[in-house]
């Protein structure tokens, strides 16, 4: 028996129909890119990225009007951490100089991707 989303879940799909997100995807040429890479239907298949989905509840961590706020603290803790990683390693030769920026944007690439996940998400679960 499939379960339903939570009941009062913010209105995800239809926001990503208001958004017009499909078609931006389609102008956008994203899909042709991906095929172009070799990620096509067959490789989603293949991968059972449909399954990896349902099994971890993607769809419903995408409607959980916590996930933003979650997003949200990720990304001012990573940002955090980046900028205390400057700090913390000194400066007085270049190998250390590369280590704190190989390190910061190994801390500063997530703590970008989860602002831009939190936006995102906010976007899609806005009602009205």
């Amino acid at each position: 028996k499939a379960k339903m989303l939570k009941k009062g879940a913010p209105p995800v799909l239809s926001n990503i129909e208001k958004m017009k997100l499909l078609s931006q995807v389609e102008k956008s040429g994203l899909l042709s890119k991906l095929e172009d890479a070799g990620f096509n239907l067959e490789k989603v298949q293949k991968l059972k990225l449909l399954t990896t989905a349902e099994k971890t509840k993607i769809l419903s961590i995408i409607s959980d009007t916590e996930t933003p706020g979650k997003l949200t603290a990720a990304s001012a803790l990573l940002a955090a951490a980046a900028a205390g990683l400057v700090l913390a390693v000194p400066d007085t030769d270049s190998s250390l100089v590369a280590a704190q920026a190989a390190g910061a944007a190994a801390l500063a690439i997530p703590a970008a991707a989860s602002a831009f996940g939190s936006s995102f998400l906010s976007n899609l679960q806005k009602s009205g």
